[in-house]
């Protein structure tokens, strides 16, 4: 008896590992192990077989939670709504989300935007075919980057499709891949690279014929190409498409304008970047006045006022359509809220054959020539004394600074540079502030209200302000005098 109650103890115990080794097992997979590649899908043809319309988003940054969305007032929410209703009106065969689904990786952020697209395009049947990769928002969650596997496998739950796709359309080629992590800007490593090089020199065969293109969709641009890749590009990503010229590189992460010409890119492979849905940033070397205030402090700091994203960075959210053709594909700039397109009458262009000799964009080319900014004839800088903070919410309501009309260039004034000189100790005081370029051309002011750094001392002083276009070319200076007053910050608070 003795023994039969010792085999049973031990065989309990035996069933109890087997169950434990089964659930760490089964633990493990989903939070460490990727889900599978998906195999290459050919969906056939849609309309005649020969026109293929493509809407491209991304970085819709969805909040992770109820509490996060009410914080955030449903903006993000807003604009993801806003530009799917656009793809709708638009009749977009494809859409094409290149990733940040979500600010931190979660269930809320993927259902909130499964919950819009379903109220959008409530009827299955009319719904556009899609084609979704992750970025590295959604390797994230509060305070760290979590599992890989497990992430990849909560994109493949809510979305159901892999973050690794292949599809064929009207016999074009559409190949998506994920990031292999979190990271902002060496995120694409053995896997993703390996699979890549693998599907576009399949693809390659088929294209090479007829010089189409092999589009090539990741969340990361290839560093070194587009507006923004400088500083958030991915070179494994640039080392590895140089080598296919009939690469087209379809990209987010970087937020940046698609209304800058540098946001389309050719040398050895043709790429070009999309909008942020949820909020817009840019380079980091521009002035804000109003966001040099520190509450902390009660003080300005010039310094704090130096921020990568621009006044109303949440209300400009923009995004591409492409007319994919059997001789030339257009890629159309779309403005979200305004429901226009873009500098319609210079659309991005891109002729077959796909290859070297036809590439246009080069960006060396493109600077040559380039005319530089003029301010209209009679142009005069005004001093203001209160302009008002482009954010009602903001803490100091408003601040002095210069009016004058805004410059004029055959493409777009990208920024200005303000130069004060104190008449009386010859000090100066040197930055740059954007233009209002990126709201889109119904949205720009015909005069250029500019704060100027508060920090800087009260006094007599000469402005010099010089235009800039995007790819550097500057006026000749505007100049006035004007006797300025350092504000005050308890003064300006509320």
């Amino acid at each position: 008896k003795q023994m039969k109650k010792i085999w049973k103890i031990v065989i309990a115990a035996a069933v109890v590992l087997v169950v434990a080794a089964a659930v760490t097992t089964a633990v493990c997979l989903h939070f460490f192990l990727a889900p599978k590649i998906a195999e290459t899908k050919d969906l056939g043809s849609v309309h005649d077989g020969k026109n293929l319309r493509v809407g491209i988003l991304g970085d819709t940054q969805l909040p992770g939670s109820e509490e996060e969305e009410q914080a955030n007032k449903g903006v993000y929410k807003a604009n993801l709504k806003a530009a799917l209703e656009l793809m709708k009106e638009q009749k977009v065969d494809l859409l094409i989300h290149v990733g940040d689904f979500c600010e931190v990786a979660s269930d809320f952020g993927y259902q909130t935007y499964l919950s819009v697209f379903n109220e959008v395009y409530s009827d299955a049947a009319s719904r556009p075919v899609t084609q979704y990769i992750m970025g590295n928002h959604d390797f994230w969650t509060e305070g760290s980057h979590g599992y890989p596997g497990y992430k990849q496998n909560l994109f493949e739950k809510n979305l159901e499709q892999s973050p690794w796709t292949h599809l064929i359309l009207n016999g074009f080629h559409f190949i998506a891949a994920s990031p292999d992590s979190g990271d902002s800007s060496r995120a694409y490593t053995g896997r993703a690279l390996n699979w890549l090089d693998e599907q576009i020199a399949l693809a390659e065969k088929e294209a090479e014929k007829d010089g189409k293109p092999i589009f090539v969709i990741t969340h990361q641009n290839p560093s070194a190409t587009v507006y923004g890749s400088g500083e958030w590009g991915d070179q494994s990503l640039k080392s590895l498409l140089d080598k296919y010229p009939q690469a087209v590189s379809i990209s987010g992460h970087s937020h940046f304008s698609i209304l800058d010409e540098r946001s389309i890119y050719q040398d050895k492979f043709t790429a070009f970047t999309t909008q942020s849905i949820a909020y817009l940033e840019m380079e980091r070397d521009k002035f804000d006045a109003f966001r040099a205030y520190d509450a902390e402090t009660n003080a300005y700091s010039t310094l704090k006022g130096y921020i990568s994203c621009p006044p109303d960075d949440t209300h400009v959210p923009m995004c591409l359509i492409m007319n994919v053709g059997q001789e030339k594909t257009e890629i159309e700039r779309w403005n979200v809220l305004e429901k226009c397109e873009e500098k319609a009458d210079s659309r991005w262009t891109l002729a077959y054959p796909l290859d070297l000799a036809h590439f246009t964009y080069r960006m060396n080319d493109r600077q040559i020539g380039r005319a530089a900014p003029v301010f209209p004839q009679g142009a005069a800088i005004a001093y203001e004394s209160a302009i008002s903070n482009w954010n009602p919410d903001g803490a100091v309501k408003s601040l002095p600074g210069i009016s004058f009309p805004a410059a004029r260039h055959t493409d777009l004034v990208h920024s200005y540079f303000l130069r004060l000189t104190n008449t009386q100790t010859g000090a100066q005081y040197e930055y740059t502030v954007y233009s209002d370029f990126y709201k889109g051309e119904k949205s720009m002011a015909d005069t250029v209200k500019i704060a100027i750094d508060p920090s800087v001392p009260g006094g007599s002083y000469r402005v010099e302000v010089y235009a800039a276009e995007s790819f550097g070319q500057m006026s000749k200076p505007l100049a006035g005098e004007i006797d300025y007053r350092q504000p005050a910050p308890q003064q300006q608070v509320q």
